[in-house]
């Protein structure tokens, strides 16, 4: 319960520091990979936009960003049949970072900090065979498996070129779940 609390206090915190002017906006898609219980991985996407916001009367290059993402994620597994889970998060990165800037047109950047997951829908579809004969099965994969929110810590680590474009890969390591994710990330800064 502290974690969760401390948690939701440094999005707020973070949140209100981006109600000031001076915020620059990325949107953003990608691949994800993700695994569920130990689990294979299982290919997903993200897209949504981050808010980033630079903190020059700190030290030069240090910033911090809020993000807002549809993130799909899920898992395979052979137990007792097949069964495939897919679910759907809303993702709330809070991160704070520092970005090197190596010519006008090409930096280097590194980024951590929490996440907050909310659990939009999933399913789960479980086929097994007996005597030759196949049942599949589908549930809701939160009623199941899992609560709906979720928390952990997320890094990354990316390229930005001529101020304008981004690439990256991130990793988010769950506190709450068992869902591990690596992400492939590019983005447009507008």
């Amino acid at each position: 319960m502290t974690k969760k609390i401390l948690l939701l206090a440094c999005i707020g915190f973070a949140t209100g520091a981006f109600a000031q002017q001076n915020i620059n906006w990325e949107a953003q898609a990608g691949l994800n990979s993700s695994s569920f219980l130990s689990g294979p991985s299982k290919i997903g996407f993200h897209v949504g936009v981050r808010a980033n916001k630079e903190f020059p009367s700190v030290t030069k290059g240090f910033y911090g960003n809020v993000g807002a993402f549809i993130s799909s994620k899920g898992s395979s597994s052979e137990l007792l049949g097949t069964t495939e889970s897919r679910a759907y998060y809303l993702d709330i990165p809070v991160h704070v970072g520092y970005k090197k800037n190596l010519n006008d047109k090409f930096a280097l950047f590194g980024e951590a900090g929490p996440y907050l997951g909310c659990g939009l829908w999933g399913t789960e579809k479980t086929t097994t065979s007996l005597g030759g004969k196949s049942e599949t099965t589908t549930e809701d994969f939160f009623k199941k498996n899992a609560p709906r929110i979720a928390y952990g810590i997320g890094v990354r680590v990316g390229t930005e070129f001529k101020q304008k474009y981004t690439a990256s890969i991130a990793y988010d390591h769950s506190l709450s779940l068992d869902f591990n994710t690596l992400m492939l990330t590019v983005g447009y800064k507008f």
